[in-house]
C-alpha cells in the first residue's frame, strides 16, 4: 500500500508539472533500446532475435510536420556458430505528428531513407561487409512526463540488402528523449 502510494505520489506531481507547462517544444534528441527480430529469409533462418540501438533527432518545422534523422545499429547473434550479423546507417526523412490536446502526448510517423552498412561476423574472426541503401518506417507515441524529458514507445522497420543478403528488421524499443526549442 505504502508503494502504491508513492507512486500515485510521483504520478501526480508528474502531470501537475507538465499541466503548468503548455509550451511545446520544437526539437529533440534521444535514444533508444529494445529488442529486434529479423525478417528478411536469409538472416532469420541462422538468427537469433537482436537488439537495436538508436541515437535520434527530430524538429518540426511547424505543428505537425518536421524532418528527423537517426543513427542505429542493429545485431543479430547466429544461432550456430557464435558469430553476429548486424546493420548499422545514418538515415532521415520527413517527420509527422500528431499532439493530443494538452500537449503531453506525442504521436510521431517517421519515414526515412539512407545509407549503411551490413557486417556479418563468423564465430572464428573473419568478417564480411557492405553498403546498402537502407529504407525505414518508424512511430513512436512519446510521453512529455516532465518539460524537458519525455519517455517513448516505438516500432520501427528497416531494410536493407547489402551483398543480396535482405537484413530486414522490426524492432520494438523505448526511448527516452531530451527537449529543445
Amino acid at each position: 500500500m505504502k508503494k502504491l502510494c508513492i507512486l500515485a505520489t510521483l504520478v501526480v506531481l508528474c502531470n501537475a508539472s507538465v499541466a503548468q507547462d503548455v509550451e511545446l517544444f520544437k526539437g529533440y534528441a534521444g535514444l533508444k533500446i529494445g529488442p529486434a527480430f529479423p525478417l528478411g529469409k536469409d538472416v532469420k533462418e541462422v538468427c537469433n532475435v537482436g537488439l537495436l540501438f538508436d541515437f535520434n533527432f527530430g524538429y518540426l518545422f511547424s505543428t505537425n510536420v518536421g524532418l528527423n534523422a537517426l543513427l542505429f545499429g542493429t545485431a543479430f547473434p547466429a544461432k550456430h556458430g557464435g558469430g553476429t550479423i548486424g546493420l548499422s546507417g545514418l538515415m532521415a526523412g520527413p517527420l509527422f505528428v500528431l499532439t493530443s490536446e494538452p500537449g503531453k502526448i506525442q504521436f510521431d510517423i517517421k519515414p526515412a531513407l539512407g545509407f549503411g552498412n551490413g557486417t556479418v561476423m563468423s564465430g572464428w574472426g573473419t568478417s564480411t561487409s557492405g553498403t546498402t541503401f537502407i529504407a525505414g518506417l518508424g512511430a513512436s507515441i512519446r510521453w512529455h512526463c516532465w518539460r524537458r524529458v519525455s519517455l517513448s514507445v516505438n516500432a520501427d522497420y528497416f531494410y536493407g540488402n547489402p551483398e543480396s543478403v535482405n537484413l530486414s528488421s522490426l524492432s520494438g524499443t523505448v526511448g527516452v528523449h531530451y527537449r529543445f526549442n
